[in-house]
């Protein structure tokens, strides 16, 4: 299990081609609709996030997004 504390922003990022499954939970609610909004039908195949959409929708839920993302160190998934 991953926590953060309060204000200090998590970086979660996938490395691999196959699809990710996470379970998250979130203090106080809200975050859900967030990702909700950035749903997209299951029959969809996986496709790198359109970040100027995210940033729109991020906005609009007052969530701030830290880009870019460092890179994964090279000794990573070895």
């Amino acid at each position: 299990m991953y926590g953060a504390p309060r204000h200090c922003p998590p970086v979660l990022k996938m490395i691999g081609k196959r699809p990710l499954k996470m379970l998250i939970r979130c203090t106080p609610a809200g975050f859900e609709r967030f990702v909700l909004d950035q749903a997209s039908p299951i029959t969809e195949p996986p496709s790198p996030p359109d970040m100027a959409r995210l940033m729109v929708m991020a906005e609009r839920h007052g969530i701030e997004i830290h880009w870019p993302l460092a890179e994964a160190p090279a000794e990573f998934g070895r």
